[in-house]
């Protein structure tokens, strides 16, 4: 397994008065300390640090002091607690940050990363109280693996481990026609690649040469077209594993949909209703906005706040916090008039603009949910037209001629 790059991100603190973490340490499999920042530094900035082993980057840095600079997060040249001014760690006035490390070697193995979410002693008020994701990623740039930790930081110099077992082992796949021929999936070229005829003469070689690493993902369509009854051939670096079994029943789907242009709700008189309607099986959860910022969902009372700062449909974490606290179709099919004008301050406030956010989900391998249609019935605001004599409205395809028989000026109120 080659792991070139691990992110950390979001990183924020809705408690403390700044972001901040420190000691972050990565150890191989034998439990040692890997070296991570090298020698030789080329930049040595807030936000950047680099030197002939790798390149660490932040979103932010707090710009007082080179003890807050980004390399501090992972430096192993002191202890992991302690006050600021013997210690040093990286610290950021701003939430939703993003630290970057990328290793110019890959590094084979990684069995638990370290890391001090409340680094400082003195300055307590600072450190990472939300929950955050580590992303790993090989040297194509593939998601190998996502941790979402929750930070322990209400003690001050706490030493928080993520194992990661899942690191510590190489492990490719193949895959074999019932004639026993073996084949690689080649995503650049969008197709099939015979790599052995005969599967029984298969090597560590082979599979460290031609194997896909896991995980790895392919949709059912590309597996068929391979043949329809595939088989997986597994291997591990691990010797102490001399038997396997293997399963593949159904990956999940997950998927977070964010409409980035609002319906504008300003020609209607009332929203008598939002009907959603799908097909098939699987789990489908809605939010609502008003500025595409803050996210609500109906609570059976009020509109509840779920999520500020916006959503990003490419994080698992707003993907699992759609999922889990959206609201179900049933329930956005049962809103009222009077309910949806609490989204916008009571029954005084006027309705402006309505974005939607939902996440689909399928369970199992018979799961295919979809969203058919989402339909806002609405009685349009009344509409005032200046005419003379004959007044001519279009309606549709048709035309509806008011005739007056009275030589005056008049206004026509209609609702198209």
């Amino acid at each position: 397994m080659e792991i070139k790059k691990i992110v950390f991100t979001p990183l924020s603190s809705s408690s403390l008065a700044y972001t901040a973490i420190g000691w972050i340490r990565f150890y191989d499999v034998d439990w040692n300390q890997i070296d991570v920042l090298g020698s030789g530094v080329v930049t040595d900035d807030p936000e950047t640090f680099e030197t002939d082993k790798v390149l660490i980057t932040a979103s932010n840095s707090y710009h007082n002091g080179d003890q807050y600079n980004v390399w501090n997060a992972f430096r192993n040249d002191r202890p992991q607690t302690g006050a600021f001014w013997d210690r040093f760690y990286w610290l950021s006035s701003n939430d939703n940050q993003t630290l970057t490390v990328e290793f110019k070697t890959p590094i084979d193995k990684i069995s638990k990363i370290e890391f001090n979410p409340r680094p400082d002693s003195k300055y307590s008020n600072r450190g990472v109280d939300e929950d955050f994701e580590i992303q790993v990623y090989d040297s194509g740039d593939k998601l190998i693996k996502t941790y979402t930790v929750t930070p322990e930081y209400k003690t001050v110099n706490n030493i928080q481990t993520i194992e990661t077992p899942e690191l510590t082992e190489i492990k490719k796949i193949l895959f074999a026609k019932p004639d026993g021929s073996v084949w690689r999936y080649d995503n650049k070229t969008n197709s099939w690649i015979q790599v052995k005829t005969n599967k029984n003469l298969l090597k560590s070689e082979d599979f460290q040469k031609y194997g896909h690493d896991l995980p790895f993902n392919i949709d059912k369509t590309k597996l068929t077209t391979l043949d329809v009854n595939p088989e997986v051939l597994a291997w591990s670096d691990d010797s102490s594993k001399t038997s396997a079994n293997m399963k593949l029943d159904f990956v999940s789907y997950e998927k977070l949909i964010v409409q980035n242009n609002p319906l504008s709700l300003l020609d209607y008189e009332t929203i008598n209703s939002i009907t959603v309607n799908t097909k098939g099986t699987g789990k489908i959860r809605f939010l609502f906005s008003r500025d595409l910022n803050n996210w609500y969902k109906w609570n059976g009372s009020d509109w509840q706040l779920v999520k500020s700062w916006g959503l990003d449909y490419t994080s698992q974490l707003d993907i699992n916090l759609v999922l889990n606290e959206g609201m179900s179709p049933s329930t956005i099919n049962s809103l009222t008039w009077t309910e949806i004008q609490k989204l916008y301050g009571g029954s005084s406030a006027t309705p402006d603009k309505i974005w939607f956010a939902f996440a689909l989900q399928n369970d199992t391998g018979t799961d295919d949910i979809t969203l058919t249609s989402l339909k806002l019935n609405c009685n349009p605001k009344a509409f005032w037209k200046d005419v003379s004599k004959d007044c001519e409205i279009q309606q549709g395809y048709q035309s509806i001629i008011i005739t007056f028989n009275l030589d005056w000026d008049f206004k026509v109120n209609y609702m198209d």
